[in-house]
């Protein structure tokens, strides 16, 4: 697994202005060379919105993820998101990460999203350092040194997922700098809810 390298088409979202609810706006990114468009649309996708809105089974009286994954670890909004698509993952310095089981991807993902999820990074996974090395870790001896982490950004389901607060939490566990972390909460239920396009599903 290796970073790619996208290219930016261009980007005309002026992400600091509030938008009225029924104007569309887009951002324009090359995906390996073919072109995506992040929107957001007068209303919902109510089809893909319905599944999201469910809570994951098992999980108690409350499913609420936590606001803050970890010390250090920044929370992030919408626009944010897609700056960082915009200009961290378009010019590969970084990973926009989907952590939810491929089992368990209802809804779509978020264009420009890799699927990494939690298991992946267990102690147990043989291809746990290849994982971490992927994103920019390096061996220096018997330890891995993250000099060159890539920057990530990471969400799930949405607040009532926590999924990705387990991957920070991985990360951090496998010694990747917080700050170069950073968690979307909203995930996937507040970004369609938003009406803002997604793609079928992450690579």
């Amino acid at each position: 697994m290796m970073l790619r390298n996208y290219g930016l088409v261009a980007c005309g979202l002026a992400l600091a202005t509030p938008l009225p609810a029924q104007e569309t706006t887009a951002t324009n990114v090359a995906f390996d060379a073919a072109a995506a468009s992040i929107t957001q649309a007068p209303t919902a996708d109510l089809a893909r919105l319905g599944p999201l809105a469910s809570r994951p089974s098992g999980c108690g009286d409350f499913c609420l993820a936590p606001t803050l994954a970890a010390s250090g670890v920044a929370t992030v909004a919408e626009p944010e998101v897609i700056q960082f698509i915009a200009q961290t993952v378009s010019s590969g310095g970084g990973l926009l990460i989907d952590a939810r089981h491929r089992d368990n991807r209802d809804g779509g993902a978020i264009a420009g999203s890799t699927n990494i999820p939690v298991a992946v990074l267990a102690p147990d996974n043989p291809y746990r350092i290849d994982i971490l090395m992927a994103l920019g870790a390096q061996r220096s001896g018997n330890t891995l040194t993250y000099d060159r982490a890539a920057s990530v950004m990471i969400y799930d389901g949405g607040p009532a997922d926590g999924q990705a607060a387990a991957l920070v939490a991985a990360l951090l566990d496998a010694g990747y700098p917080a700050e170069r972390i950073s968690y979307y909460r909203g995930g996937m239920l507040v970004w369609v809810a938003l009406g803002l396009s997604v793609a079928e599903t992450a690579s």
